[in-house]
């Protein structure tokens, strides 16, 4: 008994078979790509007859609007090296509002530093901090927008006057605030 690879190797060496065997192979990896995008359209082709639904257009737009805190102020300090913030003098009593939504992730009350303060995280990072305040109208997360009164300027901790002390940061590293908010 003669083995079947023997047999197929002796077929394998007429020249005749290896002439055929590699045009058919070649027209194999011809038709297949001719006939696989055809095929291709056809499964997605869609008849007259079936309905239709378009995606939705979807309209992406990005837009970030800082707004100042108080009304009526006066820069009493500006951002250094030294002082990584904005003091803004206002009549003590005067609304202040947070420069942009977002979660209240602190809320102290204190006599040294900072005295009343809170802290805003606005996302992405960004977070904003404010401090003196007479009154504190929030709470730890609450969700504030811009149109929230989150509480009074006053002169609490270490201040020499009613103001707000604003401090805005981003992942960790503070930036001036006169910049955003486009005092200058």
């Amino acid at each position: 008994m003669i083995c079947l690879g023997k047999k197929i190797r002796k077929i394998c060496e007429y020249r005749r078979f290896r002439q055929l065997l590699g045009v058919n192979l070649l027209s194999a990896v011809i038709f297949s790509g001719i006939i696989s995008p055809a095929t291709f359209a056809k499964e997605n082709y869609i008849s007259p007859e079936e309905p239709f639904i378009a995606p939705p257009a979807i309209s992406l737009t990005t837009q970030v609007s800082f707004q100042k805190p108080v009304e009526n102020f006066s820069i009493t300090k500006s951002f250094s090296f030294w002082h990584q913030a904005l003091d803004l003098a206002a009549p003590e009593g005067t609304a202040i509002k947070p420069i942009l939504g977002g979660i209240v992730e602190r809320k102290e009350y204190g006599r040294l530093a900072y005295g009343n303060n809170l802290i805003i995280n606005h996302g992405s990072g960004v977070k904003s901090l404010y401090a003196h305040l007479r009154k504190i109208e929030v709470n730890i997360n609450d969700k504030v927008t811009p149109e929230t009164i989150i509480g009074s300027v006053g002169t609490t901790g270490f201040s020499t006057g009613p103001h707000l002390h604003l401090e805005i940061s981003e992942n960790g590293r503070n930036l001036d605030p006169s910049t955003i908010l486009k005092l200058k």
